[in-house]
């Protein structure tokens, strides 16, 4: 029998699937739980709902962190948090999948800071009055600004969605949209 992996509450544990789906375990009193097999040949049962999770976040040989999150009294709610390593974020990046050409839905920035102009590379390319690096800087505050202004309404409207869409799930949605948008622009520029 494959060793199984206990996750300690409070204490994030890098692991990574060998296989894409669970296998379906039925326990006591017909309780069905999802095994998955770990790159390590060690084996992690949890509920449907958190294989749901583990399936839509990783694919197998991607390694993600996951940790239980408890208060450690008896009768206190655990909750599970869900992330992929900046490695398997990295590497989702760096593929040359096709990415579908998808317009973007008009933003509105609700706050003082609506009429900042967006960023772009040639920003930062061309400098007109200082060194390059100043207007580096510039580009980087900019983008930066942008950007959290964007992820700060989708924070506010995904929290209309009750606990279905949390931080991280817009943090993800909001990095490979603009992982996109910025591939996009760059495939445009060489083509001119």
């Amino acid at each position: 029998m494959a060793q199984e992996l206990k996750l300690e509450p409070n204490k994030p544990k890098r692991i990574a699937l060998k296989y894409a789906g669970p296998k379906f375990i039925r326990g006591r009193g017909d309780h069905i739980r999802a095994m998955f097999t770990l790159e390590d040949s060690r084996v992690f049962f949890c509920d449907l709902e958190l294989a749901d999770q583990i399936k839509r976040l990783a694919r197998p040989g991607e390694q993600f962190w996951i940790q239980l999150k408890w208060s450690g009294k008896p009768g206190n709610a655990a909750d599970w948090d869900l992330w992929l390593d900046s490695s398997a974020e990295w590497t989702r990046a760096k593929k040359t999948e096709p990415v579908p050409e998808v317009k973007p839905a008009p933003l509105t920035v609700s706050d003082s800071r609506e009429n900042h102009p967006t960023a772009s590379v040639s920003d930062f390319t061309k400098p007109e009055n200082g060194s390059q690096e100043e207007s580096w800087a510039r580009y980087l505050r900019r983008t930066t600004t942008v950007l959290t202004d964007v992820y700060a309404e989708c924070v506010k409207e995904a929290r209309k969605h009750g606990e279905t869409v949390n931080r991280e799930d817009v943090r993800t949605m909001l990095v490979t949209a603009f992982i996109a948008a910025t591939r996009g622009r760059k495939k445009a520029r060489r083509a001119a």
